[in-house]
Order: structure tokens, then C-alpha cells, then sequence
């Protein structure tokens, strides 16, 4: 017997895990992640696990949404100073 699509999707929201990572793979592979992004290249498949897994699971999001604002401002500091 199959289990009913409600509750594959609802499994699927209710765990991240199910996108394909796990939160370690997912945390393990943010700062590359961050990197193509802030470079503005397109993910690749690997990536887009990622994407996947923090669109599904709010505590990797978070930590992720954290390390881009600090890739950023690292950035924006770069830039500014002077030579």
C-alpha cells in the first residue's frame, strides 16, 4: 500500500530532510553556496539542494540568511577601504 500524496507533502514540509539534504549537508555546503551567489553565478545541482533544503527548513534559513549579511558587509568593508 502507497502512501497518500497529503502525506508525502505534508512530510515534506514538516521535514527538511526529506528535500534531499540533511541539515549538516545543508550547513556544511552554505558558505559555498553564499559564495556563488554573492559572485552572481547559477547554482549548480548540488546547490540547488541547498535552495531546496533552506526553502524547507527554517533553521538552516536562518543561519544562512546571517552568513549572507556577513559575506556582504565583509564585502561592502572591502570595497571601502582605502588603498
Amino acid at each position: 500500500m502507497t502512501k497518500p500524496i497529503w502525506k508525502s507533502l505534508i512530510s515534506l514540509v514538516i521535514d527538511p530532510e526529506v528535500s534531499g539534504l540533511t541539515c549538516q549537508e545543508c550547513y556544511s555546503l552554505m558558505d559555498q553556496y553564499t559564495d556563488l551567489l554573492e559572485a552572481g553565478m547559477p547554482p549548480s545541482e548540488v546547490m540547488l539542494l541547498v535552495k531546496r533544503h533552506l526553502s524547507h527548513c527554517p533553521e538552516c534559513d536562518e543561519i544562512f540568511q546571517t552568513l549572507l549579511v556577513m559575506v556582504q558587509e565583509a564585502d561592502h568593508n572591502q570595497q571601502s577601504a582605502p588603498l
